[in-house]
């Protein structure tokens, strides 16, 4: 209907896509905090988990391409991902604060782990880590860091991981996957097809788990998450032997 009607919005998306930045923009235009509305909506949808924006002030991705500079959005919506990438800025990152709610959640004594998930390095975790002082909260807060790879057998599951990779000059793989969050994670998870990554991962300092990482059903994703709290538990038991000497 918004092609029918004239709009330059490529991607497919539904109602339920549409409706919570909807909801969202009304409440922060009435001055909410992001965490609060973030909270309100885990409330209303009946989401357990306790949710958290990384900031309640704006941080926007900006592609270098070489066209030039364009927002994530429109980089991914009206350019469909097809420009070459330079680079990427993170706009705002470097003033914005981390939330009381995510220091509170970092600082607890029993946090198993922190999980970085297999997502797209560049436009979903960088800005995350991007963020005044998120970097160092993560390495003192004293739990092991453990990502996940989003790089299955040379290429990326979903999105254009895989494309930015090599268009910023690197090889598409687990161990270059890993060497985004090189100094930050203690542990990496990859896929059972890329076990040969494995000794080349941990000659950089990281510890490796080798496992299934495609989540197709419940059961998948149940199995992958023990597997990344195992781990946590090996660099835990690791880091407290090197501690006494």
């Amino acid at each position: 209907m918004l092609q029918r009607l004239g709009s330059e919005h490529r991607v497919r998306v539904g109602d339920c896509s549409f409706a919570l930045p909807l909801l969202r923009t009304e409440a922060l235009r009435q001055e909410y905090p992001l965490s609060q509305i973030t909270l309100g909506f885990c409330k209303t949808l009946g989401i357990e988990a306790r949710v958290l924006p990384m900031s309640n002030d704006p941080v926007r991705t900006v592609v270098v391409t070489g066209d030039g500079h364009v927002s994530y959005h429109e980089y991914l919506t009206e350019l469909e991902c097809a420009p070459v990438v330079k680079s990427f800025m993170y706009a705002g990152a470097d003033v914005a604060r981390i939330p009381d709610e995510v220091l509170e959640a970092l600082r607890q004594p029993d946090l198993d782990a922190i999980v970085l998930c297999p997502a797209n390095p560049y436009h979903t975790i960088q800005p995350i880590l991007a963020v005044q002082g998120m970097r160092e909260l993560l390495r003192e807060c004293g739990a092991p860091v453990i990502g996940v790879s989003p790089i299955v057998g040379e290429r990326a599951l979903k999105g254009a991981a895989g494309k930015m990779m090599q268009e910023l000059g690197h090889e598409v793989s687990a161990r270059r996957a890993a060497l985004e969050y090189y100094r930050l994670i203690d542990a990496f998870v990859i896929d059972s097809v890329d076990e040969a990554a494995a000794e080349g991962i941990r000659a950089c300092g990281i510890e490796v788990a080798v496992a299934p990482t495609i989540m197709r059903s419940e059961d998948d994703r149940v199995a992958l998450a023990q597997v990344v709290l195992d781990l946590a538990q090996v660099v835990r038991a690791q880091q407290e032997a090197e501690r006494r000497g």
